[in-house]
């Protein structure tokens, strides 16, 4: 799955961000992604959310899995994470 989403948004997609690793644990999935279109420009420290580069990965992430989902941003490279990481979870 990691290798559809990087193809549809990093490089060779919309180039929004590259899409590093998904972790599929009980009942989350962990986006890790880079280069988000967010976070470009930005300072470090600043307060800004990818919630654009988090709903193009939600919807990609939807369409493929075929599963409605409930996501947020939660680690950010403006903040000293390694990543930008978008966590979901499946809505009933």
């Amino acid at each position: 799955m990691t290798q559809i989403l990087d193809k549809t948004l990093g490089t060779s997609g919309t180039r929004l961000c590259i899409v590093k690793q998904i972790i599929e644990l009980e009942k989350t999935i962990k986006v890790y992604t880079t280069e988000t279109l967010c976070s470009a420009g930005e300072v470090d420290g600043s307060p800004r959310k990818c919630t654009y580069t988090l709903g193009a990965v939600w919807g990609t992430l939807e369409e493929t899995l075929g599963k409605r989902l409930q996501g947020k941003h939660t680690e950010s490279v403006l903040r000293g994470g390694e990543y930008d990481v978008f966590e979901f979870v499946e809505l009933k």
